[in-house]
């Protein structure tokens, strides 16, 4: 029997081979998301205290060398920590926009601050301020 639309009442045939039926397609997912799984709490937080780690154990090696060459890797390692926790900083503050407005704001200021008072290497990466 046929309806008005052309459509039939009766049950459909299936596909003589599977193969040749319709496949479904997962949809895929923006670039975006890819690179925002990057920046979930886990990852951040895993960045922060591996960054810390690496500061302790620079300035540990910076205060126990007697040479320049020990305070050279001691300094090395301290960098290394640091970028690590600034990295993680910013990429939390730039990337999740599920966080509130003043969360990200204060982790702009905190790596910022980190980068002014700590510093990465120089002449002033020893100094501290006093409050």
């Amino acid at each position: 029997m046929k309806m008005t639309s052309g459509q039939s009442n009766e049950p459909q045939q299936q596909a003589p081979y599977p193969a040749y039926g319709m496949q479904y397609q997962q949809a895929h997912r923006p670039p975006g998301e890819f690179i925002k799984s990057f920046a979930s709490d886990m990852w951040l937080a895993l960045g922060v205290v591996a960054g810390f780690f690496l500061l302790m154990i620079g300035s540990i090696i910076y205060g126990i060398a007697d040479t320049a060459t020990g305070m050279d890797a001691g300094m090395i390692v301290k960098a290394l920590g640091l970028f690590v926790v600034v990295a993680a900083m910013f990429l939390g503050a730039l990337l999740r926009n599920d966080m509130n407005k003043w969360v990200r704001v204060a982790l702009i200021l905190s790596a910022t601050l980190l980068v002014v008072l700590v510093g990465f290497w120089g002449p002033f990466a020893g100094l501290s301020v006093r409050f």
